[in-house]
């Protein structure tokens, strides 16, 4: 057999063996429920939607704790979705602008109408420090 045949299949071995036998991420977190607000987001499709609001707090695998903003977007009667969540990543380059938080760019793209239309859910998470507990000057809680 080829050696460098024979190289890449050692090396593949060794990363099927170490996923296999890699310890498991030990982070914990969860909603904090006493910070939870359900708002009636509206209807897409005839499939009423609510924004649900919290604090999302735990402890990273190397234990450090964290406590960030969460939102979920889904339909008030959860068999009436798709399964399919969008985990949108928050981009904080519009903290700086009137906007003044963070925002959801992939879900601001595909509009709502899209997005929820389609059965979907969206989630988000803050992590900037600068965007915490900031307020939009301009009022779209699509945003």
């Amino acid at each position: 057999m080829n050696s460098s045949i024979r190289k890449i299949l050692i090396c593949s071995a060794v990363v099927m063996i170490t996923t296999a036998v890699a310890s498991p991420s030990r982070a914990k977190g969860r909603i904090d429920a006493s910070t939870l607000i359900a708002t009636p987001h509206g209807t897409f499709n005839g499939v009423q939607y609510t924004r649900h609001e919290a604090m999302f707090a735990g402890v990273t695998s190397h234990g450090h704790p964290y406590r960030v903003p969460c939102q979920i977007v889904a339909p008030l009667n959860p068999q009436a979705g798709r399964g399919l969540l969008l985990f949108d990543w928050l981009v904080p380059s519009v903290i700086a602008t009137a906007i003044g938080q963070e925002q959801a760019d992939a879900r601001y793209i595909m509009t709502d109408n899209f997005l929820f239309g389609l059965g979907a859910s969206d989630a988000t998470g803050g992590c900037n420090p600068e965007g915490l507990g900031t307020r939009s000057p301009i009022s779209d809680p699509t945003r």
